[in-house]
């Protein structure tokens, strides 16, 4: 027999709102195409501009393109709102219908089980379950579908326009990824030194004592513990003095 996945066991708890999970996708994937359709009238508006100049009097359809780029606007913010609706429905539903099913099963249970939990350890664990399958259906699961549809609308236009500019934009995404998985090699092949794991951990004391200390960049300090990781620069004992002014003791 065919195990069943955690996600046909959350939509049996659903019953007949499942159909708003799939709603919720569709609806979210519409919103983030039709968040794109803006953009096109932009490139219409900016095209009969160039195509008008200098005589920028006969650009006649500029209103009309500038009303349907904001039409469609909150068209999108509006599908997004009814996505939410759908999913929030559904979610509800099966967060209601775990509830009830681990209160059935509690109540099978002898009554010393409850006795060694503790009835607000129970009830604090059943709340705490239930609501993050709230947030798995009613918000990430929508959102990933959002984000899956944007990449793939964004790519339909910049070919259906100019493949050749639409290649030639595609080549910073590949070479993020490829920065990407180079860095994650490099991480795991050169960690970082004993320096730079002290100095991250007094940045974090630091922000816990004054918060206005989080805006610096952890990124550039990291950067300061690599290169001064042998621990003779002047510029680092200046640093570490610095750091013992905002510091607390561990």
């Amino acid at each position: 027999m065919k195990k069943q996945s955690d996600f046909s066991r959350l939509m049996g708890y659903a019953g007949r709102y499942r159909v708003f999970t799939y709603a919720s996708w569709v609806l979210s994937a519409i919103s983030a195409l039709t968040a794109l359709v803006p953009f096109l009238y932009i490139w219409m508006i900016l095209r009969d501009v160039l195509a008008a100049a200098p005589d920028y009097a006969q650009a006649v359809n500029i209103p009309h393109y500038g009303w349907m780029a904001v039409l469609f606007a909150v068209l999108s913010y509006l599908i997004y709102i009814a996505a939410l609706m759908c999913s929030h429905l559904s979610a509800f539903r099966v967060a209601t219908n775990l509830r009830l099913a681990v209160s059935e099963h509690l109540a099978l249970l002898p009554l010393g089980f409850a006795e060694n939990f503790g009835s607000g350890k129970l009830r604090k664990i059943i709340h705490e379950s239930t609501g993050a399958t709230e947030t798995y259906l009613a918000h990430q699961l929508p959102d990933q579908y959002n984000a899956i549809a944007t990449p793939v609308g964004l790519l339909v236009l910049l070919l259906a326009f100019d493949w050749r500019l639409g290649l030639l934009s595609l080549a910073p995404v590949v070479l993020a990824f490829l920065i990407l998985f180079f860095g994650q090699i490099f991480k795991e092949d050169f960690p970082f030194p004993p320096r730079c794991q002290h100095m991250g951990s007094v940045k974090g004391r630091m922000t816990n004592n004054n918060p206005a200390i989080g805006i610096m960049g952890i990124a550039d300090m990291f950067l300061i513990g690599f290169v001064f990781s042998h621990g003779k620069s002047p510029f680092l004992r200046l640093w570490e003095r610095a750091a013992a002014l905002f510091a607390v003791a561990p």
